[in-house]
C-alpha cells in the first residue's frame, strides 16, 4: 500500500518502508524565450529509477526521461507534476509554472508570383520547385501544408520539384509551428504550357474509280502521337478537275488540347470512265401567267455516278396563241469529258381562270340618294393574264319607298371567254328623322301664356317627304317663383323616323311689388309716429296678392327739430322687393303755457320774493325741463308803490311765454306810538 501527502512535501512513499527510507524529488527549471522550459529532475532513488513528466495541458501532455524540455502556449499557470517511481517506492512533486512568454505569433508565409512554365519535351507535365519562404520569431522550421487544385491535384511538399501538369493549378499553402500558431494562407497559379505539336502521319496518295466509297476507312486512316491525350483528328477535302478525272486534296489535321495543331495532306484521284444518263422532268400545265423557270417546271437530273460537276442546259420552242400555248423545253447533260445526253419535256400554258372580280362593299344610301357607280361604288377586276378587262352591271329592284333594295350583279369578261361575277346590295331606306329646329329658349313672366304663339314653334325639314308632322309635350318644374318647362318638340315623317329638340320656358316672378308711400308730414314734437297717424304704404303685384308691407325709420336732428325718413318695403313670395321712403318732420315751436301767481298788496316795508308774493308755474307740449324767470319794473313812491312782475317761460327750443303779475305796496298804517 502506498500514499501521497500532497499537502505538506508531496513525497509518496510505502506503509512498510515507514521506518526505513524516505522517497525525496523535486525538479527545476529554467525559462527560456518563446515559452520554453528546460526541466531539471532531483531524487534519491536509484538509477534504475523511471519518470512521469505530467505538464498540465489541455489536452494533457506527458514526458517519460529525467530532465524533458517542453514549449508552453498559451500564457497562464500550468501545474507540472513529476512522479519518480524505483520499484515499489515511488515519489510525486508538483509545483505551478508561471508561462508569461508564451509564442503566440503566427508563421509568415511567402508564396511566389504566379508563374508559367513549358512542358517538358515528350512529357504532359512540366517539373518546377516553387520558392515558398516562412519565418516565425520562434521555430526555426515551422511546418509547411501545400494543397493544389485545377489540372493537378493533392498534396505540394515545399522545396521538392514538383511535377504540374499541363494546364493551371492553384496552389494554396499554409505555415504552423511548434506552438501550433498558424499563418494566414497565401496562394499562387503554376500554368503549365503545352507548346509540343502533335506528330501526324498521312495515308499514301491513291486512285479510284468514280462511284467508289472514299470515306476515310477506305482511303486509310492517318496516324497521329501527342505528348498529351486528347488529340483531336479532322480533315478537309478539296476537289479539283484533273481533266476527266476529279481529284480531292484531302488535308488531315491533328489538333491537342492546347490547340497545337500539325496537318498534312493525302491525294486522292477519281477516274471517269462512265457516260452521263440525263431524266427529264415530267410534262406540266401551267397557268398563262405562270413563270416557266425550272423552279417551277422542274429540273433535270442526271444519274451519272462519276462526277458531280455536271453542266446542265436547256432551250425552249413555243407554239400557239395567249389563251393556249405550247413549250417544247430540251434538256441536255454533258460532263467534262464531252459525254452528253437530252431529252425533252412539254410546258402548256392554258388562260381558263375568270378574272378576279371585286365588287364594291354593300352599301346604304339615303332615300333620295343617287345610286350610280360613282356614288355607290365601281366594281374593279384583276386578270392573271390580261389587262383589258370589261366590267358591266346590272340592276334588280325590290322593295317600298320608306326601304328598298338593289341588287346589283357586277360582271367582269377576259378576252378568252372566262367571266366571274359578284353581287353588291345596294339599300335605299328612309332612316333619316326630320331635321328640326327648336325655338330659341325663352323667358316669360310669371304671369304670361306659355302658348307656342307666345313661345315659338318649332320647324323641321325632311330629305324626303314634305308631310311633316310636329308636336310637343311639357314637362313642368319648380316653384311659383322660378318654375321650368321643358318642352319636347317631336317631328315624325310618314316613315316613323322621328327626331327631337328640346326647348326650355322659364317662368320666373322676378318682378318687384309696385309701392306707393303716403306724402310726407310735419306733426307736432309729442304726436305719434305710428301709420295710423302718420299714413301707411300701400303695394300690389302681377303675380301675387299677398303681399308684406314692412317699414323701418332712420332719425335725425334734436328734440326740437328732428326728420324721420321711414322706407316702406313691400316683398312678395318670391324675395321680390320694392321700396318708397316718407319724410316725416317733427317740430318743437309751440310755447310753453305759463300761469302767474294773482296780483298781491302787500305793505311798504313786506318782503316781494315770490316765496311771499307767489310763484309762476308753465307746462309745455313736449318738454318737462321749463325755466321760469322774472323781472320787476317799480312806480309810484314809497307810499304807494307798484311792481309789474313780467314772469317769462323758456323751454329748450327757445320757445317762451310771459304773464304780469301787479305787487302793490302801500304804506296805510299809521306809526306805532307809544306814549310816556
Amino acid at each position: 500500500m502506498s500514499s501521497t501527502n500532497r499537502s505538506a512535501s508531496l513525497i509518496s512513499y510505502n506503509t512498510s518502508d515507514l521506518c526505513q527510507f524516505f522517497c525525496e524529488v523535486n525538479f527545476t527549471t529554467s525559462i527560456q524565450p518563446c515559452g520554453e522550459v528546460r526541466f531539471f529532475s532531483q531524487h534519491n532513488l536509484g538509477g534504475s529509477a523511471s519518470f512521469n513528466w505530467t505538464f498540465g495541458t489541455m489536452p494533457q501532455t506527458s514526458a517519460a526521461i529525467a530532465n524533458p524540455i517542453k514549449k508552453f502556449t498559451p500564457k497562464g499557470t500550468y501545474n507540472v507534476c513529476l512522479t519518480v517511481s524505483d520499484n515499489n517506492t515511488s515519489c510525486t512533486r508538483c509545483r505551478n509554472i508561471i508561462i508569461s512568454n508564451a509564442d503566440i505569433t503566427p508563421p509568415v508565409i511567402t508564396c511566389p508570383e504566379n508563374v508559367g512554365i513549358i512542358n517538358n519535351p515528350g512529357k504532359c507535365f512540366g517539373r518546377f520547385a516553387p520558392e515558398i519562404i516562412i519565418s516565425d520569431n520562434c521555430d526555426p522550421a515551422p511546418t509547411c501544408s501545400c494543397t493544389m487544385s485545377g489540372a493537378s491535384q493533392g498534396f505540394m511538399t515545399k522545396g521538392e520539384l514538383v511535377e504540374f501538369n499541363v494546364g493551371s493549378t492553384t496552389v494554396i499553402c499554409s505555415a504552423k509551428d511548434a506552438a501550433g500558431n498558424s499563418s494566414q494562407q497565401c496562394s499562387f497559379m503554376v500554368t503549365v504550357n503545352d507548346k509540343e505539336l502533335p506528330m501526324i502521319e498521312c495515308p499514301p496518295d491513291v486512285s479510284v474509280k468514280c462511284g467508289s466509297n472514299i470515306d476515310t476507312v477506305s482511303t486509310n486512316q492517318v496516324k497521329v502521337s501527342d505528348n498529351c491525350p486528347g488529340v483531336v483528328l479532322s480533315y478537309k477535302d478539296v476537289t479539283g478537275q484533273e481533266g476527266c478525272n476529279e481529284g480531292i486534296n484531302r488535308t488531315w489535321t491533328a489538333t491537342d488540347e492546347a490547340g497545337n495543331s500539325k496537318s498534312c495532306v493525302q491525294k486522292i484521284r477519281i477516274i471517269n470512265d462512265t457516260s452521263v444518263v440525263i431524266k427529264c422532268p415530267a410534262p406540266v400545265t401551267l397557268s398563262c401567267n405562270s413563270t416557266i423557270l425550272p423552279t417551277l417546271t422542274g429540273q433535270a437530273t442526271t444519274t451519272e455516278n462519276c462526277t458531280t460537276n455536271i453542266n446542265i442546259t436547256y432551250s425552249d420552242t413555243k407554239s400557239g396563241t395567249p389563251c393556249d400555248s405550247t413549250i417544247i423545253r430540251t434538256w441536255t447533260a454533258s460532263d467534262y469529258c464531252g459525254n452528253t445526253a437530252s431529252c425533252t419535256q412539254t410546258i402548256t400554258k392554258i388562260d381558263n381562270i375568270p378574272p378576279a372580280i371585286t365588287c364594291p362593299a354593300n352599301i346604304s344610301v339615303a332615300c333620295n340618294g343617287s345610286t350610280a357607280p360613282a356614288i355607290t361604288g365601281q366594281a374593279t377586276a384583276t386578270d392573271n393574264c390580261q389587262s383589258n378587262i370589261v366590267i358591266t352591271f346590272s340592276d334588280t329592284k325590290s322593295g317600298s319607298v320608306c326601304d328598298s333594295t338593289i341588287i346589283r350583279n357586277w360582271v367582269a369578261s377576259d378576252n378568252c371567254g372566262n367571266t366571274s361575277s359578284c353581287n353588291q346590295t345596294i339599300t335605299k331606306k328612309d332612316n333619316l328623322p326630320p331635321i328640326i329646329t327648336c325655338p330659341a329658349n325663352v323667358s316669360v313672366a310669371c304671369n304670361s301664356s306659355t302658348a307656342p304663339s307666345v313661345t315659338g314653334q318649332a320647324l323641321a325639314s325632311d330629305n324626303c317627304q314634305t308631310n311633316i308632322t310636329i308636336t310637343f309635350s311639357d314637362t313642368k318644374l319648380g316653384t311659383p317663383c322660378d318654375s321650368t318647362i321643358i318642352r319636347t318638340w317631336i317631328a315624325s315623317d310618314n316613315c316613323g323616323n322621328t327626331s327631337s329638340c328640346i326647348q326650355t320656358i322659364t317662368k320666373k316672378d322676378n318682378l318687384p311689388p309696385l309701392i306707393t308711400c303716403l306724402a310726407n308730414i310735419s306733426v307736432a314734437c309729442n304726436s305719434s309716429m305710428t301709420p295710423s297717424v302718420t299714413g301707411q304704404a300701400t303695394a300690389t303685384d302681377n303675380c301675387q296678392s299677398n303681399i308684406n308691407i314692412t317699414f323701418s325709420d332712420t332719425k335725425s336732428g334734436t328734440p326740437c327739430d328732428s326728420t324721420i325718413i321711414r322706407n316702406w318695403v313691400a316683398t312678395d313670395n318670391c324675395g321680390n322687393t320694392a321700396s318708397c321712403t316718407q319724410t316725416i318732420t317733427k317740430k318743437d315751436n309751440l310755447p310753453p303755457i305759463i300761469t302767474c301767481p294773482a296780483n298781491v298788496s302787500v305793505a311798504c316795508n313786506s318782503s316781494i320774493a315770490p316765496a311771499i308774493t307767489g310763484q309762476a308755474s308753465a307746462t309745455d307740449n313736449c318738454q318737462s325741463n321749463i325755466i321760469i324767470t322774472f323781472t320787476d319794473t317799480k312806480s309810484g313812491t314809497p307810499c304807494d308803490s307798484t311792481i309789474l312782475r313780467r314772469w317769462v317761460a323758456s323751454d329748450n327750443c327757445g320757445n317762451t311765454s310771459s304773464c304780469v303779475q301787479t305787487i302793490t305796496k302801500k304804506d296805510n298804517l299809521p306809526p306805532l306810538i307809544t306814549c310816556p
